[in-house]
């Protein structure tokens, strides 16, 4: 805020994606708290993206701010949505929680323009309604299913000796440092490795597009069938060969 403040900027708020996308960072109940307290001070709003909230192999790691004190109710909104939980992003359909009334006001006013359609409404009210095939169904399998990717993944970072911001196993991705495949630790040398997995046919998300300010830091998300899995880390793992004989590195 400071750093803002220095840049001539007026900070009105705080936008925090929990669990963190790309890093992979669960927020503990504590520094959410510590969050909403600094807003509350400030007089910013906080705004909680809990996109993948439902997305950590069931390790029950994730507190949603919801279940948390709000110390400044007024100030404080929530998002979710379900095209990371449920894999349906082509349903764009989300939900917004504001105590706030006049953000409600101007929701329900652009709200007309983006409108979900009947029949997807009725089918998403199906499925989050069938509370019995979540718990004992979905989740179940979808956990089961994103650990092994989860392994798969790491067995294969572990030998390439690459190293993660965090263990990503609360996630559906891993953010990792690739940097040491680069001729320099330069954004252009990022975008260059980045074109190389796009030639091989296998999309790893460079940090330039996730705004990271220091190169060499890739997005990989591992929620595929194995079947593809197996296939990019594949060609994944030839890419990174390649790249390594080409650096001269043993």
């Amino acid at each position: 805020m400071k750093k803002a403040k220095q840049e001539g900027l007026t900070v009105r708020g705080l936008l925090i994606t929990s669990p963190n996308n790309p890093t992979g960072k669960v927020y503990t109940p504590k520094e959410l708290t510590q969050m909403m307290e600094f807003c509350k001070r400030r007089k910013l709003h906080v705004v909680f993206d809990e996109i993948y909230a439902l997305s950590s192999q069931g390790q029950k790691c994730f507190t949603s701010v919801l279940s948390l004190d709000i110390p400044d109710p007024g100030r404080t909104h929530f998002m979710w949505g379900i095209s990371k939980d449920f894999g349906l992003s082509g349903f764009r359909c989300g939900v917004i929680y504001s105590h706030d009334l006049s953000v409600i006001a101007q929701l329900q006013k652009i709200s007309i323009f983006s409108s979900i359609p009947a029949p997807t409404q009725f089918l998403v009210n199906d499925i989050l309604s069938d509370t019995d095939w979540l718990d004992n169904m979905y989740f179940p399998t979808y956990y089961d299913r994103a650990r092994k990717s989860f392994l798969l993944v790491k067995d294969v970072l572990d030998k390439f000796h690459i190293t993660t911001a965090y263990d990503c196993k609360h996630v559906i991705f891993y953010w990792m440092d690739l940097s040491q495949f680069l001729k320099e630790k330069t954004k252009e040398n990022e975008i260059e490795l980045f074109d190389k997995f796009m030639e091989a046919g296998v999309y790893i998300c460079p940090g330039t597009i996730l705004l990271s300010n220091t190169p060499g830091w890739f997005r990989l998300t591992y929620t595929l069938s194995q079947v593809d899995l197996e296939e990019g880390l594949r060609r994944f793992r030839s890419v990174l060969m390649k790249t390594r004989k080409d650096l001269g590195v043993q």
